[in-house]
C-alpha cells in the first residue's frame, strides 16, 4: 500500500508542465515548448508561459446543433455556428452588392426589403446598398434585377445608333448598330419624362434593331443598367 502511495505521488509529481492548472500568461514554467490550453492558447517560451495566436481553420461541414460553436475561416472572413447555419462574425470582410459580373462593385449590402428574400429565397430586388462612391443608401429595382427586357429602346438615329430612350419602369438592349442584340441593358436615367423622336427601335423580345420614325410619348434618356446583364449579386 505504501510503495502504490509512493508510485502515485512519483507520478503526480511527474506529470509535464503543460497539464499545469496554474498555467496563466506569465507564469513560470519548465519545458519550453510545451502548449496549454489553460486561460488561453499558451506556449511556454523562456522560462515562462506566452499567449499564442489561434489558427483558425476551415470545414465544409453543415452547421447543425451538435456544431453550434463552432467557428471556421472561409471565404476571407470568420463564421460561427449558430446551430443552424453558418453565420459573418463581426470584423470579418462585409458583404457587398455586385453587378452580374461578380467583379463590379456595386456597394456596401445593407439589407433588403423584400420579404421573399429575408426568408432566403435569394431575390435581388429590392436590396439597399451605399453607393460605393458616394456612400448614399440606394434600392435596387425590379427592372433592375429582371433577366428578360420589358421595354424597346428607341434611337435617335436609323440603325439603332445616336441617343437613346426607353420609357418609364422598363429596361431594354441599347447596343448599337442594326444587328440583333441582347446586351448593353439600359435603364431609364430618371428625372422628368418627355416626348422623343426616334427614327429606329431595338425590339425586346428578339434584340432586332427596326428602322421607322415616330415619337415615344412619356420617355427618358437611358443610362447603363446597374446590374450588367443580370441580376446583382450579394457576396
Amino acid at each position: 500500500m505504501i510503495a502504490l502511495a509512493t508510485l502515485l505521488v512519483g507520478v503526480s509529481l511527474g506529470l509535464p508542465s503543460f497539464a499545469a492548472a496554474w498555467a496563466t500568461p506569465g507564469a513560470a514554467c519548465t519545458q519550453e515548448g510545451a502548449n496549454a490550453n489553460s486561460d488561453g492558447f499558451l506556449t511556454c517560451t523562456g522560462g515562462v508561459w506566452v499567449s499564442n495566436a489561434v489558427l483558425m481553420g476551415t470545414t465544409s461541414a453543415t452547421c447543425d446543433s451538435t456544431k453550434a460553436g463552432y467557428i471556421r475561416y472561409t471565404g476571407g472572413q470568420f463564421e460561427g455556428c449558430n446551430g443552424t447555419g453558418w453565420i459573418q462574425l463581426a470584423g470579418g470582410r462585409p458583404l457587398k452588392v455586385y453587378s452580374s459580373d461578380g467583379v463590379t462593385v456595386v456597394g456596401n449590402y445593407l439589407g433588403t426589403l423584400n420579404a421573399a428574400d429575408i426568408l432566403g429565397n435569394d431575390t435581388c430586388a429590392y436590396t439597399l446598398y451605399a453607393d460605393e462612391t458616394t456612400g448614399v443608401v440606394k434600392q435596387l429595382s425590379t427592372y433592375e434585377c429582371n433577366m428578360n427586357a420589358s421595354g424597346d429602346a428607341y434611337f435617335s438615329g436609323a440603325n439603332c445608333t445616336g441617343t437613346t430612350y426607353i420609357q418609364a419602369s422598363t429596361w431594354g438592349f441599347c447596343c448599337t448598330g442594326s444587328g440583333i442584340c441582347t446586351t448593353n441593358r439600359c435603364m431609364p436615367a430618371g428625372g422628368t419624362s418627355s416626348t422623343h423622336a426616334y427614327s429606329s427601335r431595338r425590339q425586346n423580345g428578339n434584340g432586332l434593331c427596326v428602322n421607322g420614325s415616330s415619337s415615344i410619348v412619356g420617355s427618358y434618356p437611358t443610362k447603363a443598367n446597374t446590374c450588367g446583364d443580370g441580376p446583382c449579386l450579394v457576396k
